[in-house]
């Protein structure tokens, strides 16, 4: 019911938009149907015209099916007109597109300083632009659709018949399908397009099967008046997925167009904090049962829930649980962790790393699926591990940092990283130094930032030759865990990268100093440290913080570390 309401609205919502823009602009928007309708026609006849040349080449005269008009030219005079009307309706194409441009961006135009509104959002212009054109080529399908179905009929009214019922049975059938249908609403609003050019194929071939029948068993009219039947049941598909689609783009901007057009109505911000998407879980109707299907998919056992509790991540659209469940024996802890489906490459990043990477400081990922297969799901065994929300989270952040330095990465994960993503040095370019030589001013930073730039490429190839090491940028309050051997895990990585060893560790002072103990604790146990000195983390890390500055345009914090790294790798130079 709620989708034939939603139904009845967007329906309500099209013809009041279509009477605003018909009051506001009916000049602009007359001119642009009837150049679209001419310059739809003109793109037809011109495509025709040159199967009608091949016919001729093909013959020896002019075949008897042609217009008898035809027959008062010869064949190569008849070819010859026929090929250069051919090319001159493209060019009239052309021109009465270039003549719809122009209607367009005037119309939207005046749409625009008619509504008399600020500045609602960036790119409103071309959106207004954008939609404008879609309403006029929506309504200029429909005025095709208006005009020519009545030439149909006239042709062959069996076949236009078939042709009406189709298209109705087809349109309520959709309607009446997605209103009893979860699954296939969310198929028709997330892929309505393709659905409909699906659906007009096979009424095509409906139509195309009643006209071979029609030849075969009952009485066909001549077969010139087949063809223009057959073209004219193309045209006629092609511009009802037209009108469907145009009204389903604007439909979708509705918000948006709604407030650009419309003088009293103002920009309705999306409601935030309702129950769609990965938040239809958290509702205790259905949550339960989800997260038991998600144990079962990943351990292949029957279990029974005996508490769930929600965990503040803090990440935008995962929402995570701490789930306590058993199956007749004693009871198990796990933390399932599900991502909204616009974070699904997040998703398969982290199971990237967690699948093909051991020894990291993590819980133990037990498995991956998908939660109505819309969601991606990660379960983890969570045992007795807890967040660190005390006061000392800062110290486990700077143990589990200590924790990645000391990891290798496994040969299959570096390549891989490498033949998708960039690192630090592949990163570095000359292109932010010339920037920060014409908007800096101080002469203390424009001395630091020449011998860095004299320095610039032995720097990079220092940086290139260093072993790689897991970056992981959330690692910080709340997912930083401790469990009660007193061991530091991090459950979310789904931002994990591989840099340079050093990258990604605080510049503080204080950090620097903990750095020097975690490269010792770390050449324990990765011998490819072995060479590598505290400097030379330093170097790294200072270039990283660099980088991160440079992205967030804080170019005055970028300097202010340009004597430091001067410095690191002086002392890497010198050691």
């Amino acid at each position: 019911m709620a989708m034939l309401s939603e139904f009845r609205s967007a329906m309500r919502w099209i013809l009041s938009l279509s009477h605003r823009l018909l009051k506001v602009v009916p000049w602009f928007t007359g001119c642009s149907v009837a150049a679209t309708l001419v310059s739809q026609l003109a793109l037809l006849l011109a495509f025709v015209l040159p199967l009608k040349v091949i016919l001729l080449l093909g013959a020896e005269g002019v075949p008897r099916y042609f217009p008898d008009q035809f027959k008062a030219f010869d064949r190569q005079s008849l070819i010859l007109a026929l090929s250069g009307l051919a090319m001159l309706l493209f060019l009239v194409h052309l021109l009465f597109e270039h003549l719809i441009g122009k209607c367009v961006a005037a119309g939207s135009r005046k749409l625009l300083s008619r509504s008399s509104k600020m500045v609602l959002f960036e790119n409103q212009d071309e959106m207004a632009a954008k939609a404008y054109q879609r309403f006029s080529r929506g309504l200029a399908s429909l005025v095709f659709l208006l005009l020519f179905i009545p030439l149909l009929l006239w042709l062959n009214p069996y076949l236009a018949w078939i042709f009406i019922a189709y298209v109705f049975v087809v349109a309520n059938g959709s309607v009446l399908l997605a209103a009893w249908v979860p699954t296939f609403q969310a198929h028709l609003t997330n892929a309505g397009g393709r659905v409909a050019s699906l659906l007009a194929g096979v009424g095509f071939l409906l139509c195309f099967g009643y006209m071979v029948a029609e030849f075969l068993w009952l009485q066909a009219s001549s077969v010139l008046v087949a063809v223009a039947c057959l073209l004219l049941l193309r045209q006629l598909f092609r511009h009802s997925v037209s009108v469907f689609n145009d009204s389903l783009a604007l439909v979708e901007r509705r918000r948006q167009l709604s407030a650009l057009f419309f003088h009293g109505q103002r920009l309705i911000e999306l409601p935030r904090h309702g129950f769609d998407g990965v938040w239809s879980l958290v509702e205790p109707a259905t949550r339960d049962e989800r997260l038991l299907g998600a144990l079962s998919d990943v351990t292949s056992r029957s279990f029974a829930i005996k508490a769930v509790r929600w965990l503040q991540l803090s990440v935008t659209d995962v929402v995570a649980y701490r789930v306590v469940a058993s199956d007749g024996g004693k009871e198990e802890c796990f933390l399932v962790k599900v991502f909204e489906s616009n974070r699904s490459s997040l998703a398969k990043h982290e199971a990237t790393l967690l699948v093909g990477q051991a020894n990291l400081p993590t819980l133990e990922l037990l498995g991956v699926t998908d939660i109505g297969g819309r969601f991606h799901c990660h379960v983890f065994a969570l045992d007795s591990a807890r967040q660190a929300l005390g006061k000392k989270w800062p110290v486990r952040c700077q143990v589990a940092r200590s924790a990645l330095l000391a990891c290798a990465p496994n040969e299959d994960l570096k390549a891989l990283f490498r033949r998708s993503k960039s690192c630090l040095a592949q990163r570095m370019e000359r292109d932010v130094l010339r920037r920060m030589r014409c908007l800096l001013d101080n002469p203390a930073h424009l001395e630091e930032l020449l011998h860095f730039e004299e320095s610039f490429d032995q720097i990079r190839e220092l940086i290139s030759r260093l072993p790689m090491a897991f970056v992981n940028p959330d690692v910080r309050r709340g997912l930083v865990l401790l469990d009660d051997h007193c061991r530091v895990l991090v459950c979310h990585w789904a931002r994990w990268s591989l840099e340079p060893v050093g990258s990604g560790w605080p510049i503080e002072e204080r950090a620097m100093k903990a750095l020097e103990e975690a490269h010792e604790a770390a050449v324990a146990v990765r011998s490819d440290l072995a060479r590598v000195t505290v400097s030379q983390l330093k170097l790294a890390a200072l270039l990283f913080a660099f980088e991160r500055s440079c992205k967030q345009q804080d170019y005055h914090g970028a300097a202010d570390l340009l004597g430091r790294i001067n410095k690191a790798f002086a002392d890497s130079a010198g050691e």
